[in-house]
């Protein structure tokens, strides 16, 4: 843990420093077991976010998600269709 905290200081190379300190102390490892968690849409959302839109409110979705979750979300609440334009910002 202390190599991964000094790596985590440097600034030349650091990311690619971290996946090194990481492959070290990952090897030998077996999948004891794994769960998954489906956040579900809170009822009505899709009929709000459509009733939003036709008032003429702007709505704009700001995530934290991988792109593929976030696209599949929009789509599943309504906030975005085969119709709309779907611009993808990433900052690195």
């Amino acid at each position: 843990m202390d190599e991964c905290k000094n790596v985590e200081n440097t600034i030349k190379n650091r990311e690619e420093t971290l996946m090194q300190v990481y492959s070290e102390f990952e090897r030998g490892l077996f999948l004891l077991g794994a769960t998954a968690v489906e956040d579900r849409l809170q009822d009505d959302v899709p009929e709000t976010i459509k009733d939003l839109q036709r008032a003429g409110i702007k709505i704009w979705m700001l995530t934290g998600d991988k792109f593929e979750t976030a696209e599949s979300v929009s789509y599943s609440c309504k906030l975005i269709d085969d119709t709309f334009t779907f611009f993808k910002i990433q900052s690195y």
